[in-house]
């Protein structure tokens, strides 16, 4: 059984804040892996209070994802970080900057899946559902209406700071 692990936390912002989130895939697992970083509104579940960026490898050579968000609203924001391509696994270093002070450099490792839902619904549908014997799952929903690799839209409750 595959074992999923997507690095996220939660941090309290106020309103005009800057803050950055600058990635770069470890060379030790692979300075290649494509990953995403995407940053969001705990309270304001909308695409127009989620941002993300993509940091990697492409034909070029590696490249550094970067967030950077002047807030909007005062309140708790998430960072989540998360393979770009399903099953994929790496780790990446991860740089938090607030108005233009380092918080810290972090080490996170990175490991998921997704699930592609493709139609177009117009009245709410249950399609997923889990069962745990522990921990919390999340489940994380993107609408890639506003680009790939997503906004995020939803997710199934609110994770605790």
């Amino acid at each position: 059984m595959p074992v999923y692990y997507t690095a996220w936390q939660g941090i309290v912002l106020n309103a005009g804040d800057n803050v950055s989130f600058i990635s770069k895939p470890n060379a030790a697992t692979g300075s290649s892996f494509q990953h995403v970083i995407d940053f969001f509104s705990s309270s304001n579940a909308s695409p127009y209070y989620s941002w993300f960026a993509q940091g990697g490898s492409d034909c070029n050579g590696n490249f550094n994802g970067l967030v950077n968000v002047n807030i909007p609203v005062n309140g708790t924001y998430y960072y989540r970080i998360r393979p770009l391509n399903p099953n994929a696994s790496g780790a990446v270093y991860l740089d938090y900057i607030k108005n233009g002070v380092s918080e810290g450099i972090v080490q996170a490792p990175v490991a998921g899946g997704r699930l592609y839902v493709g139609a177009n619904y117009f009245t709410p549908v249950n399609y997923f559902t889990c069962n745990t014997t522990g921990g919390n799952p999340l489940m994380w929903l993107e609408d890639h209406t506003y680009g790939a690799p997503g906004k995020m839209i939803a997710w199934n409750n609110r994770p605790i700071l």
